[in-house]
């Protein structure tokens, strides 16, 4: 079976519902960290490599609450602010984030987006992902992709069969056995679809798929990635489009490249146009806990605010 970028929207909604479930709330605790000396690039990437792209295998004993470590937050953060212009500015909200974090609806947000991010790398990085698979101890020297593939699903299978491990998902983030064991099961979903098409029998390997190159049906976006942004978040306001966040910010991010053409808004030519608009969707996280934009700051001028004179809405 071939799989799409929706694959993980079942899956996505099951934790989503766990996570934000007030009649059975997950305890959850903060530890803060104390360290925020800033590193070199190459240093968060390899942070940001082994916490979300490389495949968790490791187990831990089954947790009942959520650990949350805010170095995980940190390094999150910096990596998607490394290519920033004003990266001075940017870090310095960024820490003051991570002092601020506490339990709450903005902390299980910020746990969703990472989990989102697991799942979105592990589809559309597979390749980077198996190859890192290969390096790992456990499968050194092993070069048989199907191999590694079926002991990966054997591996994730005997972990959900057991009552008391889980899955150990995270470096700095242990989540409930319930949560863990949704992310195994998805895992368990996509390499089993996976080795379905390795061993796809030689009769149907000449299946044609036939993709619409929509490029020249983007609409040619002549504004700023912050004017987008903040038109969408000014619609959502409004309540005549549905939350960004309701499936993810990741996946909305996407979307918004897909019908949009920024290649206008490009400061380098190298920069990742779903990125940059992820990290602008994100925004930060004020003193009540509420997501702040960049547009919401004071002295920032508004290009929507007064957008009801147009005469859209009531």
């Amino acid at each position: 079976m071939i799989t799409s970028p929706s694959f993980f929207d079942s899956y996505k909604s099951q934790i989503s519902h766990l996570l934000f479930n007030e009649s059975q709330p997950v305890h959850v605790i903060v530890i803060k960290t104390e360290n925020m000396d800033y590193h070199n690039k190459t240093y968060y990437e390899e942070k940001y490599q082994s916490n979300f792209i490389e495949q968790p295998i490791s187990t831990r004993y089954a947790s009942k609450e959520i650990i949350f470590h805010t170095r995980v937050q940190l390094f999150f953060e910096r990596y998607y602010d490394l290519d920033s212009l004003d990266r001075r500015e940017t870090d310095e909200n960024i820490k003051e984030g991570v002092k601020a974090c506490e339990p709450g609806d903005g902390l299980m947000i910020s746990i969703q987006e990472m989990i989102d991010e697991k799942f979105h790398n592990l589809y559309h990085r597979f390749g980077q992902v198996v190859q890192l698979l290969k390096a790992s101890p456990e499968f050194v020297e092993i070069e048989d992709t199907v191999l590694v593939i079926k002991n990966l699903i054997n591996h994730y299978s005997a972990i959900l069969a057991d009552a008391n491990t889980q899955l150990d998902c995270f470096w700095g983030l242990t989540l409930t056995k319930p949560i863990a064991d949704i992310i195994a099961t998805a895992y368990l979903d996509f390499f089993k679809s996976k080795l379905s098409m390795y061993q796809v029998d030689e009769a149907k390997q000449s299946m044609t798929v036939n993709f619409q190159n929509t490029d020249n049906f983007k609409i040619k976006w002549l504004g700023g990635q912050v004017d987008l942004v903040e038109l969408m978040v000014e619609l959502q306001r409004k309540g005549w489009i549905n939350r960004l966040d309701e499936i993810s910010l990741r996946k909305s991010a996407e979307l918004l490249d897909r019908c949009f053409d920024l290649s206008a808004s490009q400061i380098r030519a190298r920069s990742k146009v779903a990125d940059n608009i992820y990290t602008l969707l994100k925004g930060e996280y004020n003193e009540r806990k509420e997501r702040q934009y960049k547009f919401d700051k004071s002295g920032y001028n508004k290009n929507f605010d007064t957008i009801k004179i147009l005469g859209f809405g009531k």
